[in-house]
């Protein structure tokens, strides 16, 4: 064993303590005072041949909590191979890390990158070994230190080089701080010898927009040094594009963040779309001026496309950097709503259909249109609907119909206005026609019982809006012969008969309701909570629809949580290349920035697809260049970049800073002072049982 602070060892000579205060007489507990001897000073006890040690096992362990302490502060530690001395034949070992982010692509700083990769590695004699690692937001290996001594010594910068011409900046963002700790645990893992010396050589633009988090716990080794090549020089003016998630806004309607730079040395730049269907996309259309003012971030409105413009790209001029002056925007077209009404056309006060038009109205997310089936051939009905409510009697067709739909996944409102109506929820969920029972009420039925667990409760599942106590219905229509088996009850009346139920048909959901909205049989039309209930339902029936359209490069969706099933195919389209097929379970990580469209047909991806954008991450367009002070802060040994000498270390300073290192591994001072806890622990209860034992002898 080895100690990092020996000198510590010897404060165990405090063990004499205790010895000394088990030896000392003290004044007994109980206390007699005597008039004759009131006159008399008190004698302090001292040591004699008759003083002995009473208690050896409370000496035993405070002596013992004594000696522990001292050792943790020794910093005890075993030696291993990775405390041996340098090895003389050994060369140094070299980690380059090579910025691979968005923000390399401005200028000329990739080709100065490669070319400092290459001085770098000619500089390395032929027992060096160098590893280089690329990084943005992840971390790989473009050649190992196994490959780099395989090659011959005279062409290894050469082969370096080659592998650097095969590759170009990504359009991830800056992750340092990883990229930091994945090269110094590549240094620390030990070989059979250990080299001269260690080194991390960062070749990067070195700018802010990076997180040191993940960094600032982690024990950076004392004997790798970091060098720093920055390749950019600042003092560059810059904006970052960010589109701010609106899910409101229309189309035309988007509002964007600007960030200027700190070195920014102009204030106004111009903001204008792209058409990607133009013939030239390089001057941005309906520009409007803006004002940034330098190390400053605003929100502005982006111009209004012009009518019939299909622009989806923004595009800032004006800035020194052109990597980050485009921005992607996802369309949101309105949604076409279509509802079928099938029963009564009357619009009178009393009737069903007169509270329809207001209970859906356009938004501007949406438009609705209201189709009556009444009269008409179930041929010139809409292909497409969202919403079907019955609430009159069905002839055959149109109860065909309405199965058809079901099946193919449109929701269904059946509202049972009367007991022969009511007939036609039999035949959709494939049962024979049964009994259905009108039931008139003295006083009230309540709504007694409410899942909030269903889909269709989830806007109330609070408990601001989870009252339905107000809600009276006067007429039901019982089904005491329905199959409730397959049924999802949302709501129960107060004796448990169902009120409003659920049928899952294959994509689609039959909905019964048995009572109707007219005044003489319930306040539903009155309810405030009715049009809510009623929209909720009619959203069901909208196309699938991301609740993210707004993505940075690097992170990733699966198609399954846009589109319903885990199963299936969906067609892809990213840009203006051509639509591909892949599975709906199959993660889409978003490399580029762009535009992405999916859809479950190649119809569906011309017409209404899902759409998203990806973009750079608005933390690529911080250009302001770090202080190598925020390095030094972090525990990193810096080797600093005026001298070519390369840095030695004699044996003594390698062996102290390998014993640092191997004991931060190790950590034996810890498990040490938990030991002594342990012994301060049973040392107290000790005490306190001896002491008791003395109180009661006094007694």
């Amino acid at each position: 064993m080895s100690f990092l602070a020996p000198f510590y060892l010897l404060a165990g000579l405090a063990i004499a303590g205790p010895v000394i205060f088990h030896l000392i007489r003290r004044t007994p507990r109980g206390r007699q005072v005597f008039g004759s001897l009131m006159f008399l000073k008190p004698s302090p006890p001292r040591l004699t041949k008759r003083s002995r040690i009473e208690d050896w096992l409370v000496l035993i362990l405070r002596g013992l909590a004594l000696l522990l302490l001292a050792l943790a502060f020794a910093r005890p530690f075993f030696r291993e191979k990775s405390s041996q001395l340098v090895d003389p034949n050994k060369g140094r070992r070299v980690v380059i890390l090579l910025d691979t982010s968005a923000s390399m692509r401005r200028g000329e700083l990739w080709t100065n990158a490669v070319a400092a990769v290459e001085s770098v590695a000619s500089d390395l004699g032929a027992t060096d070994g160098l590893t280089c690692i690329m990084f943005d937001s992840s971390q790989r290996v473009l050649m190992s230190e196994e490959e780099w001594e395989a090659i011959p010594t005279g062409s290894r910068a050469q082969q370096l080089t080659g592998l650097l011409g095969q590759t170009t900046p990504t359009w991830s963002e800056t992750r340092l701080a990883d990229a930091l700790m994945v090269a110094a645990e590549q240094l620390n893992s030990e070989a059979e010898s250990v080299p001269s010396s260690r080194e991390v050589v960062l070749i990067a633009d070195l700018q802010s927009g990076t997180d040191w988090e993940a960094i600032r716990s982690y024990a950076w080794p004392g004997d790798v040094r970091l060098k720093l090549i920055p390749v950019a020089e600042g003092g560059e003016t810059n904006i970052g594009l960010q589109v701010v998630s609106d899910a409101d806004r229309q189309d035309g309607e988007t509002r964007v963040r600007l960030s200027s730079s700190a070195e920014a040395s102009e204030e106004l730049f111009l903001l204008g779309w792209i058409d990607r269907f133009a013939d030239s996309t390089d001057a941005p259309e309906a520009s409007i001026p803006v004002t940034i003012p330098a190390g400053e971030s605003r929100v502005v409105r982006a111009p209004a496309l012009p009518e019939g413009y299909s622009g989806q790209e923004l595009v800032l001029t004006g800035d020194d950097c052109e990597f980050d002056n485009r921005c992607f925007v996802a369309r949101r077209s309105p949604w076409d709503a279509t509802v079928v009404w099938i029963g009564s056309r009357e619009q009178n006060p009393g009737s069903l259909r007169f509270f329809l038009n207001p209970l859906f109205p356009e938004t501007s997310r949406r438009t609705v249109s209201i189709v009556d089936a009444d009269g008409q051939d179930v041929a010139s009905l809409p292909e497409k609907v969202s919403l079907i409510i019955c609430c009159g009697t069905v002839d055959a067709e149109t109860l065909a119909w309405t199965k058809s739909k079901l099946q193919a996944g449109t929701n269904v409102l059946y509202v049972a206005d009367s007991p022969e109506q009511s007939q036609g929820v039999f035949s959709l969920i494939d049962q024979s026609e049964g009994e259905v029972i009108a039931e008139n009420s003295g006083d009230y039925f309540m709504v007694g019982k409410v899942n909030f667990d269903h889909a269709l409760m989830a806007p109330f599942n609070d408990p601001r809006f989870s009252d339905f106590t107000k809600l009276r219905f006067w007429k039901r229509r019982r089904f005491p012969e329905l199959d409730w088996t397959a049924a999802k009850i949302i709501w129960a009346f107060d004796d448990g008969t169902p009120a409003l139920a659920e049928w899952k048909m294959n994509n689609g959901s039959l909905y019964l309701l048995a009572s109707t909205w007219k005044r003489e049989d319930s306040e539903l039309a009155l309810w405030s909570k009715f049009p809510p209930l009623m929209n909720e339902l009619l959203d069901k029936g909208r196309p699938p629809l991301s609740e993210r359209v707004q993505f940075v490069v690097g992170e990733n969706i699966v198609p399954a949580n846009i589109f319903e099933g885990t199963e299936g195919k969906v067609f892809l389209q990213s840009g203006s290349t051509d639509p591909k097929e892949i599975s709906v379970s199959e993660s889409l990580e978003f490399d580029q920035p762009g535009l992405i469209r999916l859809a479950r047909t190649r119809e569906e991806l011309q017409d209404t697809p899902v759409e998203l954008a990806v973009n750079i991450a608005a933390e690529e367009s911080n250009l302001s260049p770090l202080d190598a002070d925020q390095f030094t802060s972090l525990g990193i040994p810096l080797e600093s970049n005026d001298s070519s000498a390369e840095v030695e270390l004699d044996a003594g300073t390698m062996r102290q800073l390998m014993n640092a290192e191997l004991e931060s591994k190790q950590q034996w001072w810890r498990w040490i002072l938990v030991i002594v806890l342990g012994l301060l622990f049973a040392e107290t209860i000790l005490s306190s049982f001896r002491k008791s034992e003395q109180v009661v002898e006094a007694a």
